[in-house]
C-alpha cells in the first residue's frame, strides 16, 4: 500500500481536518502525519510520499526517505526542499502554485486597513473598556506598491482599485498587467517606492 507521510506543525484540529479530508479522498493510502522531522523515525523509510512545507524538512529526513518517490510543498515555493544535497534526482517536487491569491490578498488588505484606521488601538481600547477618537485614514487614494507580480498580485491589484487606490507593480519581466496602473521593472525599484503609502513584498 502506498505510504504518505505529513510532517506539518499546524494546530491540531488542523492536522485533524488534513487527516480526515485525505483518508476520506483517498482510503488506499497508509496516512502518517507528524508536526516535527524529530518524530519521522517509525514512518520515513516507507513514505513514498511526503507532504510538507520546505522549512520543516532538513536533508536527514531525505537521506532517510530511501523509498520517496514524491514530495508535495504545500506552499508556493519549493526553497528548502530542491536544494537538499540528499534529494534523489528521480524524486518529483511539486507545489500549490495558485491557490493563494484570494487568501493572501485579503489578508494584505486587513493589514492595510488595519494600519490605517490603527485598529490595534482599537482593540487594545476595547480591552481596556476606553472610548478614543482619532483621525481615520482611508485607503482610497492611497499608492500602493506590489513587489513581484504573480498570482497574489495579480489578485490584489483590482480589488485595490475597486478601493480608490493607485496601484503600481515591480517586476523583473516588465510588462502591462491587469489591473496596475503602471509597472516598473526590478531596475527601477528606488524610483517606484518614492511616493508610496503601502508597500507589499511577494517576493521570495
Amino acid at each position: 500500500m502506498t505510504s504518505l507521510l505529513s510532517l506539518l506543525a499546524i494546530p491540531p484540529e488542523i492536522a485533524s481536518q488534513y487527516d480526515s479530508r485525505l483518508r476520506a479522498a483517498f482510503p488506499e493510502l497508509t496516512i502518517n502525519l507528524v508536526d516535527h522531522h524529530s518524530k519521522i523515525g517509525p514512518y520515513i523509510a516507507s513514505a513514498d510520499i511526503l507532504m510538507t512545507f520546505g522549512p520543516m524538512i532538513n536533508d536527514q529526513v531525505v537521506r532517510d526517505a530511501v523509498n520517496l518517490k514524491w514530495i508535495q510543498a504545500l506552499g508556493t515555493g519549493v526553497d528548502n526542499l530542491v536544494d537538499l544535497p540528499s534529494l534523489r534526482s528521480d524524486v518529483i517536487v511539486t507545489n500549490l502554485q495558485g491557490i493563494h491569491g484570494a487568501p493572501m490578498s485579503e489578508a494584505a488588505i486587513m493589514a492595510m486597513l488595519a494600519l490605517s484606521r490603527d485598529f490595534p488601538r482599537t482593540v487594545r481600547n476595547q480591552d481596556r473598556h476606553l472610548w478614543e477618537r482619532w483621525p481615520a485614514s482611508l485607503l482610497d487614494g492611497k499608492k500602493l506598491g506590489i513587489l513581484g507580480i504573480g498570482v497574489i498580485a495579480e489578485t490584489l491589484a483590482p480589488k485595490c482599485k475597486a478601493l480608490g487606490m493607485t496601484v503600481v507593480g515591480i517586476t523583473s519581466v516588465k510588462r502591462a498587467v491587469a489591473g496596475f496602473d503602471r509597472v516598473y521593472g526590478r531596475d527601477e525599484l528606488l524610483a517606484a517606492v518614492r511616493d508610496l503609502d503601502y508597500l507589499v513584498a511577494l517576493t521570495p
